[in-house]
C-alpha cells in the first residue's frame, strides 16, 4: 500500500474510532474492519496498530452488550495483530496476553476447551518471552495462572480426585507473581487475590486445610496492600468472605462466620446495582446470615437473610434456570420465620414462592411478593 493510500485509510480508521467512541454505533466497527489498512504496514505506526485499536473497541462493545459476535471478532483482530508483529517486538507479549484473555473469556461463555488450551499455551509463551526481571513478567505469570486455574476447575468437575496438576501449577504461578511484585499496590493485591482463589479451589478439590488457611491469609494481605478506593476492593472482600465461610464450615469458629458476613456486606455496598456478580454476593451473604441465625437464633439475622434472598430472586427473570432454586431458598427462610414469629404473611409468601401453578413476581423491597 502506498504511503498516500495508507495515510488516507489510517485517517479514515481513526475517524471511525472517534465516531464509535462518541456514539457506540456498532456499524462503525464493521466499517473499520473492512479497511485494507488493517492488514498492511502503516508508516510511523507499530505493526498491527489498527488491529489492536479494532480489538479494543470490539472488546468494549462485548463488555457492554455481552454479544459473543463482538468477542469472536476481537479474537480475530488480536490474531491478526499477533501475526503482524515480528518476533522480538517489545509489544508482542502484550498482544498475545490480550488474545489469551479473550480466548479464556470465550471459553467461559461457550465452553470450547480448545480456546482454554490455547489460552494456557499463550500464557506459557508470554511468561517465557518476558522472563524474570522484566517489568511485565509478574503480570504474564498471573495471566498464565488464571488460565491454568480455569482449566483445573473445569477438570475438577469430573470424578473426584486429589490430583490437580493445573491447580498446583496455577498456585505456583501466582506465588511467583506475588514474589516479583512491588510490596504494595494494585498489582500485588490482585496477584494475592488470584492466589487465594486458586488455594480455595485446591481446598475444594483435596480438602487440604492448609490451603484454606493460606487462602484466607492471602486475601487479608491483598486488602492490606490495596490502594484506598481501588476498583477491585469489592471483589477482594467477596473472595475473602467465601474463604472465611468455608473455614467456618470446617472448624466451626464463630469469628470466621462473623467476619465472612462483614466482608460480604462490604462487597455488596461497594458493588453497583449493575454489577453481574452482585446477585452471587447477596446469595452468599444470605446463606451466611442464615447459618448464624441457626447458631445464635437472633431473628435480625433471619430478617436480613430473607431481605437478601428477596433481592436475589428479584434480580432474575421469570425464565432464568435458577429462579426456582432462588425462590425455594426464599420460601424455606420465610417458613422458618413463620415458625418462630407466627406471622401468616410469611406462610402465605412462602407457599406462593413454590406453588407449581404460579410464577410469583418478587419485589426486592421488604414487601416481598407483588400482587
Amino acid at each position: 500500500m502506498s504511503g498516500e493510500a495508507a495515510d488516507s485509510e489510517l485517517s479514515r480508521a481513526h475517524e471511525l474510532m472517534r465516531r464509535y467512541s462518541a456514539t457506540g454505533d456498532p456499524e462503525l466497527l464493521y466499517d473499520l474492519m473492512q479497511l485494507k489498512v488493517l492488514g498492511q504496514p502503516v508508516p510511523d505506526r507499530p505493526p498491527g496498530h489498527l488491529y489492536v485499536l479494532a480489538a479494543t473497541a470490539l472488546l468494549e462493545r462485548f463488555d457492554r452488550t455481552e454479544e459473543t459476535r463482538y468477542l469472536d471478532k476481537a479474537v480475530d483482530m488480536l490474531r491478526g495483530a499477533g501475526a503482524a508483529q515480528p518476533e522480538g517486538d517489545p509489544q508482542l507479549h502484550r498482544i498475545l496476553c490480550d488474545l489469551g484473555t479473550s480466548l479464556r473469556t470465550r471459553f467461559e461463555r461457550g465452553g470450547d476447551l480448545a480456546d482454554l488450551h490455547e489460552a494456557v499455551e499463550l500464557g506459557r509463551r508470554t511468561a517465557e518471552m518476558t522472563g524474570p526481571g522484566h517489568p511485565d513478567h509478574s503480570g504474564m505469570l498471573s495471566q498464565l495462572g488464571t488460565s491454568l486455574l480455569a482449566r483445573g476447575e473445569r477438570d475438577g468437575k469430573g470424578p473426584a480426585s486429589t490430583s490437580a496438576p493445573d491447580l498446583d501449577e496455577a498456585i505456583d504461578c501466582f506465588r511467583r507473581a506475588v514474589a516479583e511484585a512491588p510490596s504494595t499496590g494494585l498489582g500485588r493485591a490482585m496477584y494475592l487475590t488470584n492466589l487465594s482463589s486458586a488455594l480455595q479451589s485446591r481446598f475444594a478439590r483435596t480438602g487440604d486445610p492448609a490451603s484454606l488457611d493460606e487462602a484466607v491469609d492471602a486475601n487479608q494481605q491483598a486488602l492490606a496492600v490495596l490502594p484506598a478506593g481501588a476498583p477491585p476492593q469489592a471483589a477482594i472482600h467477596a473472595n475473602l468472605s467465601r474463604a472465611l465461610r468455608w473455614r467456618f464450615g470446617r472448624y466451626g469458629e464463630q469469628a470466621d462466620l462473623d467476619q465472612a458476613i462483614e466482608h460480604a456486606r462490604h462487597a455488596t455496598e461497594l458493588m453497583g446495582e449493575g454489577n453481574p456478580h452482585l446477585r452471587e454476593i447477596r446469595e452468599s451473604l444470605g446463606e451466611a446470615l442464615r447459618s448464624r441465625f441457626e447458631w445464635r437464633r437472633d431473628l435480625a439475622d433471619l430478617d436480613e437473610t430473607i431481605a437478601q434472598f428477596r433481592l436475589v430472586a428479584a434480580a432474575v427473570p421469570a425464565d432464568h434456570p435458577l429462579r426456582s432454586a432462588y425462590l425455594q431458598r426464599l420460601s424455606s427462610a420465610l417458613l422458618v420465620r413463620f415458625g418462630v414469629a407466627g406471622d401468616m404473611a410469611d406462610f402465605t409468601e412462602s407457599a406462593a414462592c413454590v406453588r407449581p401453578d404460579a410464577a410469583p413476581e418478587v419485589s426486592g423491597e421488604s414487601g416481598g411478593l407483588r400482587p
